[in-house]
């Protein structure tokens, strides 16, 4: 099925970059494919927690780039959502502008939220902790304690060169010893 003709479901990422507690950009295509639906609130919940959801305002700016902005706050704080962090979102325009959030931290594994884990620590501050990221560049930030080689360095900066990011591209190193026999 075409994704433009019926959205019903969307599903896209987002990596947590600096100043996210603010507002969450999303990205361009999936402005694209709301083609004029575009809501000025959402539901966002995350995926372990199906009883407690947060009223999110939707903005955009002169460019029609869409952000969370009024209510996002919270969602993050509650979450305790930390720089690098990865979030797989699913939009479903049938319950109500419903996006639904996957956690994935600096372990590369998804968080499962309790009921009474949600919103403990509201007073979490926006200055994140950066052990868990390197940031060599302001170009590139790395997940982990990457100890990267000499080439794997070169490799990087060509790439980043190559592609001249607008904001900064987040490195992710695999090891063999991550993948199973079968490559997944």
């Amino acid at each position: 099925m075409d994704e433009l003709s019926g959205l019903g479901c969307f599903e896209f990422f987002v990596i947590i970059l600096p100043n996210f507690l603010k507002k969450l950009r999303l990205p361009d295509k999936f402005v694209a494919v709301l083609d004029g639906r575009e809501p000025r609130e959402v539901k966002l919940r995350e995926a372990s927690c199906r009883h407690r959801s947060w009223d999110v305002e939707v903005v955009f700016d002169a460019d029609r780039h869409m952000y969370l902005k009024r209510g996002w706050e919270q969602f993050a704080r509650a979450h305790d959502l930390r720089l690098g962090h990865f979030l797989v979102l699913s939009y479903d325009d049938r319950r109500h502008a419903m996006l639904t959030v996957k956690v994935f931290d600096g372990s590369m594994c998804r968080r499962h939220y309790q009921h009474g884990d949600v919103a403990k620590n509201p007073s979490a501050d926006e200055s994140v902790q950066l052990n868990d990221l390197q940031m060599p560049s302001k170009d590139y930030f790395l997940s982990g304690k990457c100890d990267l080689t000499v080439s794997q360095k070169a490799k990087i900066h060509e790439l980043v060169n190559e592609i001249q990011p607008k904001i900064p591209v987040f490195i992710v190193l695999i090891k063999k010893s991550n993948v199973d026999q079968r490559g997944t």
